[in-house]
C-alpha cells in the first residue's frame, strides 16, 4: 500500500477518543494510580505513535491501536508509578517519618543516623535504572567506616524503625 492510500485511510483522533479515554480509566482503576489526565496524556501519544507506525495489510488500525495501548500503557505505568513505589517501600518511604520522630530521638547514634539519610550523602545512594535512593546496607558500611560497631548501628536502626529511640 502506497503512503497515499494510507493517508485517505488515516485514523482520526476524534473517532479513536474515547477508546483511548475508556482504556486508559481501566488501567488506573486497575493499578489504583490516581492521575487519570497523566494517564490519559500518554494514552493519545499512544495514538499519534501507533497512527504513524500503522500498517493496514497487518492488522486493522482499532486492533492495533488497543495492542498500543495494552502494552505501551502497561510499561509506562510499570515505569512511572509501580517500580518508585516498589523502591519507596525501602529506607526512602521512612522519609517523613525520620522527619517526624527527628525531635523525639535521645539516642546520639540514631540521630546522626537519620541527619545522615536527610541530608542523603552520594556515598549512601545506589544508583538504580528508576531511582536513587539509600539503602540501609550502605548506611550500616558508611557507619562502619566511621568506627561505629554494627551491633550499635542495628540497634541505632531498629530503634529508628520502631520509633522508640532512646538511650
Amino acid at each position: 500500500m502506497n503512503k497515499l492510500t494510507k493517508e485517505i485511510n488515516s485514523p482520526e483522533f476524534s473517532d479513536y477518543k474515547s477508546i483511548i479515554d475508556s482504556t486508559c480509566a481501566s488501567y488506573n482503576k486497575k493499578f489504583n494510580i490516581g492521575e487519570l489526565d497523566d494517564i490519559k496524556s500518554q494514552g493519545y501519544l499512544i495514538f499519534i505513535e501507533a497512527k504513524e507506525r500503522w500498517d493496514p495489510k497487518k492488522a486493522n488500525f482499532n486492533t492495533y491501536l488497543h495492542h498500543c495501548l495494552k502494552h505501551y500503557l502497561i510499561k509506562y505505568i510499570t515505569r512511572e508509578y509501580i517500580r518508585p513505589r516498589k523502591l519507596l517501600n525501602g529506607i526512602d518511604a521512612k522519609y517523613n517519618y525520620l522527619f517526624s520522630i527527628n525531635d523525639y530521638i535521645t539516642n546520639p547514634l540514631s540521630i546522626e543516623i537519620i541527619e545522615t539519610i536527610l541530608n542523603r550523602p552520594e556515598s549512601l545512594q545506589d544508583n538504580t535504572k528508576y531511582k536513587t535512593c539509600i539503602t540501609m546496607n550502605k548506611v550500616r558500611k558508611g557507619f562502619q567506616k566511621k568506627g561505629y560497631k554494627i551491633h550499635d548501628i542495628n540497634k541505632a536502626i531498629k530503634h529508628i524503625q520502631n520509633g522508640l529511640c532512646y538511650e
